[in-house]
């Protein structure tokens, strides 16, 4: 059954280049605008408020996304998953490889999750598309 989102969630991206360095300044600015202005927010934006909260000079950056209705966790890592394949087909990022994914109540009290190591998200990724194609839907 999937899980229902009824509050903000904060996510927090970790890019890194492959051999483990920090972005460059460009590729920060880059980052920041690709986030900003993403597609994809279009096409969830009747479901949800997408807000980048910030994007620091270690790589991360937060988006804070907040249901308008019914939403569920694999609608908002479907967001996250275009948000990394844009990040991984960019020629500026191509360096680039996301190192972490935390999905963080915007609630005190509800516990992160945290999806560890570039191979972690990979696999996430991969069963959050499996679940979808097995709804049929699109997504779960």
């Amino acid at each position: 059954m999937p899980v229902e989102i009824k509050h903000a969630v904060d996510i927090v991206i970790s890019v890194r280049k492959r051999d483990g360095n920090p972005l460059s300044l460009q590729e920060m600015a880059w980052l920041s605008d690709y986030v900003d202005g993403i597609e994809v927010r279009e096409k969830i934006e009747e479901e949800l408020v997408v807000d980048l909260l910030q994007v620091n000079a270690t790589g991360e950056f937060y988006i804070r996304v907040i249901p308008k209705k019914f939403v569920t966790y694999y609608r908002v890592a479907d967001f996250v998953e275009k948000i990394i394949e844009g990040l991984y087909k960019n020629e500026a990022l191509s360096g680039a490889r996301v190192e972490k994914l935390i999905y963080r109540p915007a609630v005190a009290g509800k516990p992160s999750t945290v999806i560890g190591g570039p191979e972690d998200v990979e696999e996430e990724l991969k069963r959050i598309k499996k679940k979808r194609m097995k709804n049929g839907k699109g997504y779960v």
